[in-house]
């Protein structure tokens, strides 16, 4: 990651602002001539962590989603393919927490935990209560709705983009000399991994952004000095091919 996109979503504090995807996309876009969708993503973008999408929309569907669609249900079933409640500091037992008979009798202390912070849905949750209200998703599900839809016996339309069609590269590097971050606690801490990451993910404007910072323009207005792609930007569309 640039520097300089490290010093927009870091306080002086050096801690992460929560709400750092959306800065970065109001920037990049700003710095591709496109205001109205820097104005866009400003004015209606939600976050997720700290956000009412989490505290308060997803306790909402753990209380409320019932049978088949209970949250409870959908672990049992292994549809999620992830830990499904992280603890934030570590102070909350996981093992615990993402037990499904336990979730089943304690909801209220999920909901609870949820609320204050405590511990954090993963965004299969997220996935997971998109489907419960009914509205659309697009892009990368890493195969959830293909296998919610087994656990519940029947055809979802609201996954738009189909497995292996979700997540295109635009490009791949030979050697991947990036760390791989998670965010525990307001920090960006590097992951305990070791050696290169294969078929580096490539696939939006955003990982352009955040490989490049605010040098991002000069590239795509001379993309063949990155790799053989054609960008065009016009009526406040952005295509790469």
């Amino acid at each position: 990651m640039k520097d300089g996109v490290v010093k927009k979503i870091m306080s002086k504090t050096n801690r992460l602002y929560p709400d750092y995807t959306k800065l970065i996309l109001e920037n990049m876009y700003s710095l591709l001539s496109l205001p109205d969708i820097s104005t866009f993503i400003k004015d209606n973008y939600l976050y997720y962590f700290k956000s009412n999408l989490m505290n308060k929309w997803i306790p909402f569907c753990i209380e409320n989603a019932k049978e088949r669609r209970s949250i409870e249900s959908v672990m049992r079933s292994n549809v999620f393919g992830r830990k499904v409640f992280r603890s934030i500091d570590k102070t909350v037992d996981e093992e615990i927490i993402n037990n499904p008979s336990y979730i089943e009798k304690n909801k209220a202390e999920i909901v609870d935990l949820i609320k204050r912070n405590m511990i954090i849905p993963s965004v299969e949750v997220l996935y997971w209560s998109i489907e419960v209200a009914g509205k659309y998703h697009f892009g990368n599900d890493y195969g959830f709705y293909e296998r919610y839809q087994k656990h519940l016996n029947e055809k979802l339309s609201n996954q738009i983009t189909k497995m292996r069609e979700d997540g295109i590269n635009y490009l791949e590097m030979n050697n991947d000399y990036g760390i791989p971050y998670n965010i525990g606690v307001g920090k960006l801490i590097p992951r305990n991994i070791h050696g290169q990451v294969k078929n580096t993910r490539i696939n939006s404007l955003f990982a352009f952004y955040i490989l490049l910072g605010d040098n991002m323009p000069k590239y795509l207005n001379t993309p063949q000095a990155m790799c053989p792609m054609s960008v065009e930007i016009s009526d406040g569309y952005i295509t790469v091919t």
